[in-house]
């Protein structure tokens, strides 16, 4: 029985060529080859080859559209393998046995067609061999003559696989690469199945998905930056939201700081404290580098939210920033709060920016919106269930998410909005336990939060988009409160 297959190798064509070639590829016992293509209309035939041989060393067996058989015996290549000559497109597989020591049996079955409805599709089945005993199959190579060539996007790909069992390993889904998404695995001893996925974003690249199991396009890092924990940090930590586990340290701010607002786009995360903006790149382990300053001084923890392209700092007065995330350089004035927010939480979707509770000497339940690529104050957008401050927020693409935070003493609400439609918030579960001071971050459908009051390591998460309470997600490496969040 043959293990799971994996591709070996795909050549396309850039530019018409008398030669479609696989280049060299792995050996396995078993072969798989498709090939496809557009032939452009001389009146040669498609010679195959294996591994360049051009010895008198190919025989075969075969018909067009099941007509009767003709042979070839002691030739220099398998001929006629994708039809007759002239201009045509074809698809045909080749099934190969190709073992060491033995000649090598091939089942070929093709289609070759002139294109419109006038021209019904002819077939050929053939069965060639190639007595080579002393090597295995590691190229093949179709090439025509006459003048003809195969056009532009002709296209060569193989598969292969070796027997599983006590002598050939089959190979864990993990160490399998070069295949395209779709590509089903199934596990020997389990009998699960998987199929690959590719994932975008800093945390992204290929994975196996179980047959059954949900799956998020994008692969974002969350990052964990700065806070407080018997004094102010600077360490940078981050997680793959998608993967529950503990938190990893990523590097440095330039200066240690608490009570920062973060925020990012695709590539690049914003920490803005006091009056200044550090930056790092997601994908990229290292230490922070100096984005700009702040119009104003902001703290304690204030937002941050952005969109594609631009960062919004808000809260820790009365003040609204913004900075184009891809440019360094100072924020620009972006207009005023509805009041002068500190220990206040942001969120955005794609046009909207979200900044709800806080603290003015009172516990704020007023929530405002801004729209992030339009200037201006401030507008109020409803309400939180409840006044409070050093709470945290994060959003999807469609809906905010408040945990947490402070009403007299520390909750662990979590609720949210719809963040287009004007309103106050609904009830959406509860955090693990009572927590504020803390950072959120999230991606296309999961939100996590992290740390908390007291120097909290806990990291928890939840599905954005289904109600509920929030799940174990691991450990910061330094617990801490006061910290800014994001994801890229």
């Amino acid at each position: 029985m043959a293990s799971s297959w994996e591709r070996l190798v795909s050549v396309t064509l850039g530019s018409n060529n008398a030669t479609l070639s696989s280049g060299t590829f792995t050996a396995k016992k078993y072969l798989r080859i498709v090939f496809f293509g557009y032939k452009s209309g001389g009146s040669g035939d498609s010679k195959l080859r294996w591994n360049g041989d051009t010895g008198s060393n190919y025989a075969r067996r075969q018909n067009t559209s099941s007509g009767s058989d003709t042979t070839g015996t002691s030739q220099s290549h398998h001929d006629n393998m994708v039809g007759d000559g002239g201009s045509s497109h074809f698809f045909a597989t080749a099934d190969v046995i190709n073992v060491a020591g033995r000649e090598k049996l091939v089942i070929i079955e093709a289609v070759n067609s002139a294109t419109g409805a006038g021209n019904a599709p002819t077939t050929r089945e053939s069965v060639v061999k190639w007595v080579n005993t002393a090597d295995q199959i590691t190229s093949c190579e179709l090439s025509i003559s006459g003048g003809d060539t195969y056009n532009t996007g002709s296209t060569i790909t193989v598969w292969g696989a070796d027997d599983q069992g006590s002598t050939t390993t089959a190979k864990d889904k993990s160490s399998i690469t070069n295949v395209p998404d779709g590509t089903r695995y199934e596990e020997v001893d389990t009998r699960k199945i998987f199929h690959k996925r590719t994932q975008t974003g800093s945390g992204g690249g290929d994975l196996w998905v179980e047959k059954g199991n949900t799956f998020s396009a994008s692969a974002l890092r969350g990052f964990f930056s700065g806070g407080a924990a018997s004094g102010s940090r600077n360490e940078i930590e981050y997680i793959t939201i998608q993967t529950t586990a503990n938190a990893t340290d990523f590097g440095d701010l330039i200066d240690s700081r608490e009570g920062s607002g973060a925020c990012a786009d695709a590539t690049r995360c914003l920490d803005g404290h006091g009056n200044s903006i550090e930056y790092w790149t997601a994908t990229t382990l290292g230490n922070a580098t100096d984005f700009g300053d702040l119009s104003a001084s902001r703290s304690p923890q204030g937002g941050g939210l952005a969109d594609t392209t631009r960062g919004v700092f808000a809260g820790g007065n009365t003040t609204i920033d913004y900075v184009t995330i891809q440019t360094t350089g100072n924020a620009t004035d972006f207009g005023d709060l509805q009041g002068g927010y500190s220990q206040t939480s942001a969120c955005a979707d794609a046009t909207r920016g979200i900044i709800g509770g806080g603290w003015t000497g009172a516990y704020v339940d007023s929530i405002d919106y801004i729209t992030i690529q339009s200037a201006g104050n401030a507008q109020d957008f409803g309400n939180l269930s409840a006044g409070k401050y050093a709470l945290s927020a994060c959003s999807d693409a469609t809906r905010g998410v408040f945990t947490g935070g402070h009403t007299g003493s520390e909750i662990n609400v979590i609720e949210y909005i719809t963040i287009q439609t004007l309103g106050n918030t609904t009830d959406f579960g509860d955090l693990i336990a009572s927590n504020t001071k803390h950072a959120n971050c999230a991606d296309s459908t999961r939100g996590v939060s992290a740390g908390g009051g007291g120097a909290e390591n806990r990291i928890e998460y939840f599905t954005i988009q289904t109600t509920g309470n929030s799940t174990d997600f691991g450990d910061l490496v330094v617990g801490r409160e006061v910290t800014g969040g994001c994801a890229a």
